[in-house]
């Protein structure tokens, strides 16, 4: 990872798949899944009951907004200008970029992951994934455009979506039923089903492709919560 000592010029932090391979290598989406791995199987062996957890996390945002590992206090006003060790900063980065983005569970092909995920869990552990909703999936256009009402793409036969430049990524998503079907066969009891709604709020405010408006009526995003039912 390249980082810059505060108070350099950093630039603007990433914002598309390019500006991530330019700023943290060729394989950043492989080096992400890995760590959204360590951080499951972390999970599986004991729970992340540090106290300090959401310290760790803002830190975690300021150094991956930033570009940067802070040498001065970021936060306390009591303690403004005062040095500051950021002793644990990789860590803190992993832990931000695994909780808040959307990681292996759109990145990685699903009959690849989940089956590996079943492999790190122990038998009763959950499985809680973020994915993109299936009507997002759907309607989603190949170009930048904000999502609309309009259907884009085919449910049948819905697995991998390629995006054409200046985003120039993949990502992987699955109609509910295939979904289901895959976590049943690997070993998965499906306890919810969470479909997310936008709150009040401006319609017209857009924010990644999508306004408002639209996600108060549909969901935007989707939490699926499972559990290792067998112990082979």
């Amino acid at each position: 990872m390249s980082l810059a000592v505060q108070g350099a010029a950093i630039g603007a932090a990433p914002s598309t798949p390019r500006d991530w391979e330019r700023s943290f290598g060729r394989f950043w989406k492989l080096d992400l899944a890995v760590m959204a791995i360590v951080v499951v199987l972390f999970g599986a062996v004991r729970p992340l009951g540090d106290p300090d957890l959401p310290m760790h996390l803002a830190v975690g945002e300021w150094i991956v907004r930033h570009r940067a590992v802070p040498f001065v206090e970021p936060f306390a006003w009591t303690a403004a200008g005062q040095p500051y060790f950021a002793y644990s900063w990789l860590p803190q980065a992993t832990y931000f970029v695994v909780f808040s983005e959307f990681g292996a569970a759109i990145w990685c092909d699903p009959y690849v992951w989940i089956p590996q995920a079943h492999r790190l869990l122990r038998p009763g552990g959950r499985l809680i994934f973020l994915c993109h909703s299936i009507i997002d999936s759907l309607c989603s256009p190949l170009s930048e455009e904000p999502i609309g009402e309009r259907l884009e793409r085919p449910l049948r036969g819905l697995h991998r979506i390629d995006w054409p430049e200046p985003d120039g990524s993949s990502d992987f998503h699955q109609p509910h039923g295939e979904r289901i079907k895959l976590l049943r066969d690997t070993g998965f009891e499906l306890e919810a089903l969470h479909e997310l709604y936008a709150p009040d709020g401006d319609p017209d405010e857009l924010r990644h492709y999508m306004r408002r408006g639209w996600a108060q009526q549909w969901p935007g995003e989707e939490v699926w919560v499972a559990r290792r039912t067998s112990a082979e």
